[in-house]
């Protein structure tokens, strides 16, 4: 298990802000400070984007809200655009691609190809 990296945030939802722990191991994971306990875990392969705007870091997911409708975006406040943009890398750092099934498409025809060839 990788070492944890562990960072005071403030998550942003439609609940509005509240405090939260970001834990960065081999998932990343929200925590409620007042208790410890896990609130939220988000595995890597999961993670799409991860966005800086000043000291907001906006990680979309691969999963998603309101009946499918919306993609999800874990918006979290941040003391800083420093703090920001270090625990973006940290998390991208992480990141796993897992392949479409465009990706596997096109590795198919590619190899078709080349046995073709």
């Amino acid at each position: 298990m990788p070492p944890l990296d562990t960072h005071r945030v403030q998550k942003v939802s439609w609940r509005g802000k509240y405090a939260r722990i970001l834990r960065l191991s081999d998932e990343l994971q929200t925590l409620d400070p007042s208790t410890g306990g896990l609130t939220n875990t988000f595995p890597f392969a999961d993670i799409l984007n991860v966005r800086l705007v000043g000291s907001e870091l906006l990680i979309e997911l691969a999963r998603t809200d309101l009946c499918g409708l919306l993609r999800r975006t874990l918006h979290l406040s941040l003391a800083s655009p420093v703090q920001a943009a270090a625990i973006g890398a940290s998390v991208r750092a992480r990141l796993v691609r897992r392949p479409t099934a465009e990706d596997t498409e096109r590795a198919r025809a590619a190899s078709a190809e080349a046995a073709v060839v």
